[in-house]
């Protein structure tokens, strides 16, 4: 499973990790890598490096849980693509397994040259639902904006307004949704360090998950 590891491995276990690949499964990844690549040459990392003044941050929307394996993809075809993640721990049988999730399920963040065909082939991707877009306006990102997961002390250090509460009128101040003006739906973890909310657009018209109260101020 994409971003789980085991800490501990219980007596016996066979160590999954040490097996080496088929030279059957070798040929097939390597065959989707070039078949992806193809696909994706409009999007490519290598047009962003050659024109990287008409480069933007856009949204994709994907199958929830299905964030990680999308990234994968796009990477194998010569994307750039990230996924802010957040690390957690769960015993499975006994085991202590640690992993890496998605900070905002149902998103993946690319950097591409806009064009149409660009935009058509990322549609194509397996596991893409489309972009997060309203009619012809797109949804972009600054740099800063997704700087904040680069270093997670950014958000650790800002202070959460513990007044907003659910149904909540407020706009979004900082991170890959900066700018939207939404209405929460619930706070999660009120009480903890870093509490978060489930918020919707009403630009966009769709729920997001796991926005830091920190990033948002009432309106």
């Amino acid at each position: 499973m994409p971003g789980m590891k085991n800490i501990k491995k219980r007596a016996g276990a066979c160590d999954v990790e040490a097996v080496e690949p088929s030279n059957w499964q070798k040929t097939r990844i390597t065959r989707q890598q070039r078949l992806y690549r193809a696909m994706l040459l409009p999007a490519s990392a290598a047009l962003v490096e050659q024109r990287p003044a008409d480069a933007k941050w856009f949204c994709l929307n994907v199958f929830d849980g299905a964030e990680l394996t999308v990234e994968s993809r796009l990477v194998d075809g010569g994307v750039k693509a990230l996924v802010p993640r957040e690390k957690f721990d769960k015993i499975v049988k006994g085991d202590k397994i640690e992993g890496e999730r998605a900070c905002f399920t149902g998103y993946v963040f690319i950097r591409i040259v806009p064009s149409a065909l660009a935009f058509e082939r990322l549609r194509r991707v397996k596991g893409v639902v489309d972009f997060l877009h309203n009619g012809e306006r797109y949804h972009t990102v600054r740099d800063h904006d997704l700087g904040f997961y680069a270093d997670k002390l950014n958000i650790d250090r800002m202070k959460a307004d513990k007044t907003i509460g659910d149904r909540c009128e407020v706009i979004i101040r900082f991170g890959p949704f900066a700018g939207l003006e939404c209405v929460v739906l619930q706070v999660t973890k009120p009480k903890s360090r870093e509490p978060l909310a489930r918020v919707w657009s009403k630009l966009y018209g769709r729920e997001m998950k796991n926005v830091p109260l920190a990033f948002m101020e009432k309106v």
